[in-house]
């Protein structure tokens, strides 16, 4: 890299060869111009890099001189002078790329003070050319570019920006950004003039914020803003840069998906509940039906199937109930199934006692049903079958979870299986419809007989959301 070109200003400055020889010695291109001419160029019409001058018996103030050589030069001025003293020194110092030098002035000294001159004027090139980069790339951004003060008003907006809100330069020069590209309250009602101040007081709470903003002709847009503080050299917040992106298109779209999710939400829960009336009616038809029919097997058939239908009902009151039209807690499902069904057998005057121990945990809809059939099979047969010549028991109906698991018992202290059963070979029409259920849901089902009668039913459930399968205390009788 060739070094830097020096004028040296005639019969302002003792020409001695010494002082050439030196420059061009240390590599320097010297060249020697006129006093006098109202611009300082090279012999190639060149700005120099650097000019050396001194004082000359014309001016009558050495500071003078070398101000009005700087008004006429763009390059860094090294001024050799015997005349200056401490006060314009002084002022000399403040002016930018002015070097006074007094005598006796050494080749080094010389040397020192040209390369620190070209240091510093370096240094300033590489920053004029790094802020021209920077604002390039700023008003070539495809997003809004902000920088306001720690009041809200507008300091800066980029090209971008002006042309999304609809604003000139002159249109915000000086003006708040409340009332202008931000309305005081939002269309939710929310104090955004609050939050501007709150944002030039903290800002380090809204790095990242989505509000709703509006344009010149009063049209609301959404943007999601990057907001980071800016400091003064004392470490003082002086202003806010803030970097935002439409998302008026996307806040658009999620609120239409919103809507037609709640609509769907709607009908999906009106048609639940015509579901369950229309169960209801069934269930009361036929024991309307059941009246009529005397003891014996066309009628116990009736109960099973009025049963079952009223589980299924049971299970869209739960669903409706709850507000939620895929899931619902099985737990709690369970325990209003089986104290309804419980019911529906009057064995409270029995003296038989139901009791549930059941774990949180939620189920999806299509487990749900044969789950609450599989229930209904199981209460029906301990019913029917547990407590014969017998004034008094307790039913017990457990559910536990067992890793991704759900496992369902109903147990009795009753008389027990009878001599020789085998479910594959002994099962009625209830037991082989709990055999069918539980491959349905993909589990076992097993049933054994000690002192009373044990069913047990595991199937896998879908991904528990974190802290579902929670033990729920035990139930009562």
């Amino acid at each position: 890299m060739p070094k830097a070109h020096i004028v040296l200003i005639k019969s302002t400055i003792d020409m001695s060869p010494s002082l050439v020889d030196t420059l061009r010695s240390n590599g320097y291109r010297a060249e020697i111009v006129p006093a006098g001419s109202d611009i300082v160029k090279t012999a190639d019409g060149r700005n120099p890099d650097i000019v050396i001058a001194g004082d000359s018996a014309e001016s009558s103030s050495a500071l003078e001189a070398a101000l009005s050589l700087r008004d006429r030069c763009q390059a860094p001025i090294i001024w050799l002078s015997a005349k200056i003293d401490d006060a314009d020194r002084a002022r000399a110092a403040l002016v930018p790329h002015l070097t006074i030098i007094s005598p006796p002035c050494t080749n080094s000294d010389l040397m020192y003070a040209i390369e620190t001159a070209l240091l510093s004027r370096r240094r300033e090139q590489e920053l004029i050319k790094k802020a021209d980069l920077y604002r390039l790339i700023v008003e070539s951004a495809n997003s809004i570019i902000l920088r306001m003060d720690t009041s809200g008003t507008v300091l800066y907006l980029n090209d971008f920006g002006l042309k999304f809100f609809g604003f000139t330069k002159d249109d915000l020069s000086g003006r708040n950004v409340i009332g202008t590209i931000v309305p005081p309250v939002d269309s939710a009602g929310k104090n955004l003039a609050t939050m501007i101040t709150d944002i030039g007081k903290n800002p380090d709470r809204y790095v990242n914020n989505e509000n709703e903003n509006m344009r010149s002709d009063g049209s609301t847009v959404y943007v999601a803003w990057t907001n980071r503080a800016i400091h003064d050299e004392n470490g003082a917040l002086s202003a806010i840069l803030c970097v935002g992106n439409d998302i008026t298109a996307r806040k658009q779209a999620g609120e239409a998906l919103e809507r037609s999710l709640e609509e769907k939400s709607t009908l999906l829960r009106e048609l639940q509940h015509r579901v369950k009336n229309n169960l209801t009616i069934l269930s009361m038809l036929l024991s309307v039906e059941a009246r009529d029919l005397g003891e014996g097997n066309a009628r116990r058939i009736i109960n099973d199937v009025q049963n079952r239908i009223k589980t299924m009902a049971t299970l869209y009151e739960s669903l409706y109930s709850a507000g939620n039209l895929t899931h619902l807690e099985l737990n709690g499902y369970i325990e209003h199934l089986a104290r309804t069904l419980f019911k529906t057998f009057t064995m409270e005057r029995q003296n038989i006692r139901l009791v549930t121990r059941l774990d949180a945990m939620r189920i999806d809809l299509k487990r749900a049903v044969p789950a609450g059939l599989i229930l209904n099979e199981l209460l029906t047969n301990a019913a029917k079958y547990a407590f014969q010549g017998r004034g008094s028991g307790t039913i017990t109906v457990n559910l536990r979870g067992e890793n991704d698991m759900a496992v369902l018992s109903i147990s009795d202290d009753g008389i027990g299986l009878p001599d020789g059963f085998a479910l594959d070979r002994s099962a009625g029409t209830g037991l082989k419809l709990v055999g069918t259920l539980s491959r349905q849901l993909g589990g076992d089902f097993t049933i054994e007989s000690g002192a009373g009668t044990t069913a047990r039913i595991g199937f896998p459930l879908p991904q528990q959301e974190p802290g579902a399968a929670v033990r729920a205390p035990d139930g009562h009788g």
